[in-house]
């Protein structure tokens, strides 16, 4: 959705609000009320008129008089979205509770600045809306002004609070040779090898564009690999390794891709090609657990060739039932808990048995039935080259499949 749709909303909002507010005033000054010039002995008498009627016609005539509440116009998602749409509650002003004056001020406040950011094409985070609110008083804490976004996000049918230029701060990390340029040609950002940058809050997987220098002294490129990692941890690990800084563009959204990080992936996996022709190949490094199963999956709905090359959990069941294994070894295994084996099962309850559900439902069927889960630092000490051998060793014997 481009950002005209939703400014016209927004009016079309504000204008039918205003119609309310309008026939609410009209309605109101044509009802009967007492004339000033009335004599008291009519107004007793109309009292006394008002008594005699019976309770129930008394209650209807007075319940005629008060105004209806107002109700903010709520737009349909865009069409495509699949899924099932669920039912919003409307915002109506005033209500029974004295919470609901300041809520419906909220709305008002958010919709302002989102007409605001948009028609000076801005973009700002959650934490800037808060402090922008700050000396109004109006939200306690950002929890309550990010509450309020992602409502007008769903009032205006929006499917991500992106399209209201609005965007969380920045969270998702990269590192690697690889330059990411905005469509107006400003505030291109430039990484190196062994550096991590912050990814822009602001990227747009339709408008930006990423290049990639190529550091192969080979007159063909064998091609590149975009490694994402579920940890920030494991993705400082890695960029200190001198083989990873010099031949790996490594991502991370620290956990659950948020926006930028989902755009990232996108933009790097749109065919990109280096300097000299070379590929990119995008492979993902996950905890063995139910959590990690889902990011990778969050990921795929974003690209579907982000490849799952570790970590496995029968690489580790394996050594530690090799003679070799010992204590070292079994400590890589950790027990599920309970709330990972209630994850897995509501994840197994979704798949619908594609191609690509088969695989999700191998590693979650795996961890239930031995109880156990590795996290990828179980691999740091799994052989000579640790990680990075690990994920080489995962790399050639894919390489050597395709």
């Amino acid at each position: 959705m481009s950002i005209s749709p939703i400014l016209t909303r927004i009016d079309t909002l504000i204008h039918n609000l205003l119609q309310q507010l309008v026939e609410q005033t009209r309605l109101l000054s044509s009802s009967p009320s007492p004339s000033s010039s009335t004599s008291s002995s009519s107004q007793s008498t109309q009292s006394s008129s008002d008594d005699s009627l019976p309770r129930p016609a008394k209650r209807r005539r007075e319940s005629s008089l008060k105004p209806q509440p107002l109700t903010l116009l709520t737009f349909p998602p865009p069409a495509g979205d699949g899924g099932e749409v669920k039912k919003k509650n409307p915002v109506n002003f005033p209500t029974k509770s004295a919470v609901g004056v300041r809520r419906f001020a909220q709305y008002l406040k958010i919709l302002e600045l989102v007409q605001i950011n948009l028609k000076q094409g801005t973009i700002v985070t959650k934490r800037d809306i808060y402090y922008t609110t700050l000396s109004s008083r109006l939200f306690p804490s950002q929890q309550s002004s990010d509450r309020i976004i992602d409502q007008v996000c769903g009032l205006l049918g929006c499917a991500d609070r992106s399209e209201l230029g609005i965007v969380a701060s920045p969270r998702g990390l990269f590192s690697g040779s690889l330059t990411l340029s905005p469509p107006s040609g400003q505030g291109i950002v430039q990484c190196f090898s062994g550096v991590p940058n912050l990814i822009p809050t602001e990227i747009n997987a339709e408008t930006w564009r990423a290049t990639l220098p190529c550091t192969h002294e080979a007159e063909f490129c064998i091609g590149h690999v975009v490694v994402v990692v579920e940890k920030e941890a494991v993705f400082k690990h890695l960029i200190q390794h001198p083989t990873v800084a010099r031949q790996w563009v490594v991502v991370t959204g620290k956990g659950y891709p948020d926006h930028a990080t989902r755009a990232l992936i996108q933009i790097l996996g749109a065919g990109l090609e280096c300097e000299k022709g070379g590929g990119v190949r995008m492979v993902g490094v996950f905890d063995c657990d139910p959590y990690g199963v889902d990011i990778h999956r969050q990921y795929v709905q974003v690209f579907g060739g982000v490849e799952w090359v570790g970590v496995e959990l029968g690489d580790f069941l394996a050594q530690n039932d090799s003679e070799e294994g010992g204590e070292e070894e079994a400590s890589q295994l950790v027990q599920l808990r309970a709330d990972e084996r209630a994850k897995a099962v509501r994840m197994l309850r979704t798949l619908t048995g594609t191609s690509a559900d088969e695989e999700l439902w191998r590693k979650l069927t795996n961890t239930l039935l031995t109880g156990y889960k590795v996290e990828i630092e179980a691999a740091y000490t799994f052989a000579v080259g640790g990680l990075v051998g690990y994920l080489q060793n995962k790399l050639s014997i894919r390489q050597t499949m395709m």
